[in-house]
């Protein structure tokens, strides 16, 4: 280069003023930069024919001789100009690239720009050559290649596959990105190498992945071959290696090009079907229920071993044999028909239950799945699941046998009911006369001979005349049991409100007189019937308040809807009733205590069971801690009885 200058310098002494003037115009006017030369305050003092072609471009107008350049500057670039500006007093050289859009706004221009001071001998600045070159071209070439680049990585790592590159002859290799990803590296972060490429082979499969690049080394043939790798977090991957020998003219090795592609994914997925098809093969080889296909013909093409225990046939033995063999002769005009259906409705499973023959000789019921897949690849028959249901027909039978005794039983039962229903009205109604006649008797009796009679005579008139008013009542009971069932309700929507409140009011006076406070929770709306419902909370809370204890007594009337059903419950703290005669108080003339003790017929909560099992509900007691009783009863919601 010093030569270059020394020769131009020999040169151009030669060169008169004139002439030197001259060449210097000429290589300004004819160069491909913009050359434009400015003073120590930035003001143009020159420019070439170059400058004043592409400057309108750059700056958005035309050069003039002695404006400052500060007139062409953007303000958006003011701040960049003045710190280059302050370089540029310090000597400092400036070099950068600039790109803006061309006058289309299409496309953009991309300039190579350069700032050379020029100091004079006290190192202040004197002149500044501004020079600018349009390197688009060079730069959209760059770019592309990037892009390309680009492309070429994203297109690896969608693919999941990596290149290498070694150059055998520099014996220096290269990795895609996604080459040190598939291995676990960060690319750029660690050199690339044969051995370092090799280390990542695993150790079991490093022999044969080295056999295989010498022999394509020998022949010049290509390889293809799955490896597991070991990656550089320990991780064990699966791929596909392939690999080619570029060869000169000559026949002489120059470079070795290869690919892996990560088939991790896809091994786990063939192990994940192998793992299916065995566990299915054992699901079939150890279900009890057969498996048969069936082919187009209606002839067994598969059977599963199960076919052995349920129907006596070893699985190859049965193979060939029609279904219209297999079943039985009395069904196999039904079968027939579905059959039919079955094969003009495809994918469509039918379930059916039918007998079949077994090689014995013997039927056995069976309950089959049968689905349509002769159009389905690589299935492309007839598949029938059967299950042995020859025990649950049996039950069925016995059940169906048994269902007709209780259906039988039921019948004699509700007519037996319907008599002694009968026979308890009847009878109750036809003692009534001779118990009146008695009663009425042993009153006269009593009324004309008062007198005569001693003290025991008169007490044991009494004891008659008592017993007599208790038959009465016994009898009235009965009648009025009797009379209970689900033909005589008449039911309708009833506020159970409005009868809590009725049945309140007609115990106002032992309410009063035994300080009670009977408290009643927003009871329901009833489907049921209202007579027959007063009853059952007038036998209920007749009882909270007989049945009280020393305190006064408290009674709450609730209500709370489960399960389809509004139960009732009306707690009391009375004396309470002991576990073990919570059923027994249910039960007609049961009583707990005397008649000295407290009063009645022992038949008022038999009438409150046969009211809510008249309504399909039920009735029971729980105690209410710490003392008395809780009587619940059910009653469905709005629902005909």
């Amino acid at each position: 280069m010093k030569n270059h200058i020394r020769s131009f310098n020999l040169y151009k002494e030669k060169l008169t003023d004139s002439d030197a003037s001259e060449f210097l115009m000429l290589i300004l006017e004819h160069s491909r930069e913009l050359l434009v030369i400015l003073d120590a305050d930035l003001k143009i003092i020159a420019f070439n024919k170059k400058a004043a072609e592409l400057c309108p471009q750059i700056f958005n107008a035309n050069l003039i001789i002695g404006q400052s350049i500060w007139e062409y500057v953007a303000e958006e670039r003011l701040a960049f100009v003045l710190q280059v500006a302050e370089k540029l007093k310090s000597g400092q050289f400036i070099e950068y690239t600039h790109i803006l859009p061309n006058k289309d706004r299409d496309a953009f221009y991309t300039y190579q720009i350069k700032f050379v001071p020029i100091l004079d001998q006290a190192k202040k600045l004197n002149k500044v050559i501004f020079s600018g070159i349009d390197i688009s071209k060079e730069a959209k070439l760059m770019q592309d290649g990037e892009a390309s680049k680009n492309l070429l990585q994203h297109a690896e790592a969608i693919a999941g596959i990596g290149s290498w590159e070694w150059d055998i002859i520099s014996d220096t290799v290269l990795w895609s990105d996604e080459f040190c990803r598939i291995c676990g590296v960060v690319p750029g972060k660690i050199i690339p190498s044969k051995e370092k490429g090799f280390a990542f082979i695993h150790p079991s499969d490093r022999e044969m992945a080295e056999k295989i690049l010498e022999n394509s080394f020998k022949t010049g043939n290509p390889y293809s071959v799955q490896l597991r790798l070991i990656t550089n977090d320990g991780a064990l991957k699966y791929i596909h290696s392939r690999g080619i020998i570029i060869r000169n003219e000559a026949g002489r090795n120059e470079k070795f090009i290869g690919t892996f592609h990560d088939i991790t994914a896809l091994k786990m997925l063939e192990t994940s079907i192998e793992q299916t098809q065995l566990k299915f093969q054992h699901l079939i080889e150890n279900s009890v229920d057969v498996m048969l296909l069936v082919n187009d013909k209606r002839e067994v093409i598969f059977a599963s071993p199960s076919v052995q225990t349920m129907m006596g046939y070893h699985p190859e033995e049965i193979l060939g044999i029609r279904l219209a063999q297999l079943a039985a002769k009395e069904d196999l005009p039904e079968m027939l028909i579905h059959f039919e259906k079955i094969l003009s409705s495809p994918s469509v499973p039918y379930t059916l239950e039918y007998r079949v023959n077994t090689k014995e000789g013997n039927l056995k019921w069976v309950e089959g799945t049968i689905n349509n897949l002769l159009h389905v690849e690589g299935v492309n028959s007839i598949v029938i699941n059967q299950r042995d249901i020859s025990k649950r027909k049996e039950t069925e039978k016995l059940l169906q046998q048994l269902n007709e005794s209780l259906e039988k039983q039921a019948i004699e039962l509700s007519a037996s009911n319907v008599e002694l229903e009968k026979f308890a009205y009847i009878a109750s109604h036809d003692l009534q006369q001779p118990l009146r006649m008695v009663n009425s008797f042993l009153k006269l009796l009593q009324k004309k001979y008062e007198d005569q009679l001693d003290e025991t005579a008169q007490q044991y008139i009494n004891y008659a005349v008592d017993g007599g008013e208790r038959m009465k009542e016994l009898i009235n009971a009965l009648m009025e049991y009797s009379r209970l069932g689900t033909k005589n309700l008449s039911c309708e929507q009833i506020d159970m409100n409005t009868i809590a409140h009725y049945v309140v009011n007609l115990f106002s006076k032992t309410i009063k007189e035994s300080n009670a406070l009977v408290q009643i929770h927003n009871l329901p709306i009833l489907y049921a019937d209202k007579i027959r419902m007063r009853q059952l909370l007038q036998n209920l809370l007749g009882n909270a308040l007989k049945y009280k204890a020393d305190k006064f007594p408290q009674i709450d009337i609730s209500a709370e809807n489960k399960n389809g059903s509004w139960v009732f419950c009306v707690a009391d703290n009375g004396i309470g009733i002991k576990e073990k005669d919570s059923s027994k108080i249910f039960e007609i003339f049961r009583r707990l205590h005397t008649q000295t003790e407290y009063e009645g017929t022992g038949i008022g909560l038999s009438i409150c069971k046969k009211i809510v099992e008249a309504h399909g509900g039920k009735i029971w007691i729980e105690p209410n801690e710490p003392m008395g009783t809780k009587f619940f009863f059910s009653i469905k919601i709005l629902g005909d009885v």
